[in-house]
């Protein structure tokens, strides 16, 4: 069940995200590129189109994937450390 509601969080989530992102790209004060890769990001486990879209970015821009991959990383390990209440390492 909640593996249901995770997909249509993330279905709702995409579209609206594509739906602003186009509209984004006719306003001056909308980020409608950025709202557009988000929408395709999300709906790219769900949507072949979208699926096949993204691996030919990853396959002409790897440098750039792997830094997303880089960034990912670490926010995920800093949202264990929120997550665990433990306080993050201090650097000197």
């Amino acid at each position: 069940m909640a593996r249901i509601i995770k997909k249509l969080l993330r279905h709702t989530a995409g579209w609206t995200l594509l739906l602003l992102g186009f509209i984004g790209l006719f306003l001056p004060f909308m980020q409608g590129i950025l709202m557009l890769i988000l929408g395709i990001v999300l709906l790219a486990p769900d949507v072949p189109f979208f699926g096949k879209l993204l691996s030919k970015a990853r396959d002409r821009h790897p440098d750039l994937f792997r830094k997303a991959k880089q960034v990912q990383t670490k926010f995920a390990s800093l949202w264990k450390f929120k997550k665990k209440n433990v306080s993050l390492p201090h650097r000197e």
